[in-house]
C-alpha cells in the first residue's frame, strides 16, 4: 500500500513539474508565491512568482513520496520527533 501511495504522490508531484501552465491555469496566480518568489519577491526576487512556488511544492512532493516509498520518511520523522515524544 505504501508503495501505491508513493507512485501516486510521485506522478501528481511530476505533473506539478511537467505541465506547469496547465497547473496555473486551473489554480490561477497564488498571492503567497507572487509575494515571497515575484519581481519584488521578499525571499527569492524574480523566480517566477507563482510558477516557481508550482513546481517547488511538485519537487517537495516527488522527494516526499520517494522517501515515504523507501520507509525513510517515517524514520526520518521517529529520529527527529521520536524524542519529543518519548519513541526511540
Amino acid at each position: 500500500m505504501r508503495f501505491l501511495i508513493g507512485i501516486i504522490g510521485f506522478i501528481i508531484g511530476l505533473l506539478l513539474v511537467i505541465r506547469i501552465w496547465d497547473v496555473r491555469r486551473i489554480f490561477g496566480i497564488s498571492a503567497w508565491g507572487e509575494e515571497w518568489f515575484g519581481r519584488e519577491g521578499k525571499f527569492l526576487p524574480a523566480m517566477g512568482g507563482t510558477y516557481f512556488f508550482y513546481q517547488l511544492i511538485g519537487l517537495l512532493l516527488i522527494i516526499g513520496s520517494l522517501l515515504f516509498m523507501t520507509g525513510l520518511l517515517q524514520e526520518i520523522f521517529r529520529v527527529v520527533l521520536g524524542p519529543f515524544f518519548g519513541i526511540k
